[in-house]
């Protein structure tokens, strides 16, 4: 992990090994927001990686339920992202911010 005054880049590899369930979605969930509590951005690298969409959900998609969308899409960016995991976190995350909207 390397930081400049107001923004962290961080490889999801150094967060977990595993992608897979919900338990490490939480995980990863609670370490990006300690990061995004401490930085004004977070650039997560994405590279290499095949999640589910339970991890994802659990991750992502319960950002949103927590920030909003608006301020993940100000404060957090993914970088390195192949096809499929830009298609699931859209995905993840749309459908949480729709849920979210309905909640308030």
């Amino acid at each position: 992990m390397t930081t400049s005054s107001k923004t962290v880049f961080v490889s999801i590899k150094d967060l977990t090994e595993k992608f897979s369930t919900r338990a490490m979605g939480a995980l990863v969930r609670e370490k990006l927001l300690l990061d995004l509590s401490r930085h004004d951005k977070v650039v997560l690298d994405m590279g290499d990686i095949q999640m589910s969409p339970s991890f994802a959900d659990e991750c992502f998609g319960f950002l949103i339920v927590d920030l909003g969308l608006d301020t993940i899409r100000h404060r957090l960016s993914f970088v390195g992202a192949d096809r499929q995991a830009k298609i699931l976190l859209q995905h993840v995350m749309l459908r949480r911010s729709s849920n979210r909207s309905y909640a308030a």
